[in-house]
């Protein structure tokens, strides 16, 4: 269980601060750390084989349709 909460948010860290480096803008990375529940919730589906519920499935999606939004604002 220790593993599923520290590895995705590490893996998630770690992107996100190469995403810094590389990015333009810092707006342009930040919205991208909600992302790290979504990572959690697939590892712990690849390594346990947990299923996601239905709650899990609804949050992912309003994750990705924010950050779709957001890159469209910015475009």
């Amino acid at each position: 269980m220790v593993f599923l909460g520290v590895f995705p948010s590490a893996l998630a860290y770690m992107l996100w601060a190469k995403a810094l480096m590389i990015a333009q803008k810092t707006s342009d990375v930040t919205n991208f750390m909600f992302v790290t529940p979504l990572l959690a919730a697939l590892m712990g589906f690849l390594i346990m084989g947990e299923v996601p519920a239905l709650s899990t499935w609804v949050g992912g999606l309003m994750i990705f349709v924010g950050l779709l939004l957001f890159k469209k604002a910015n475009t």
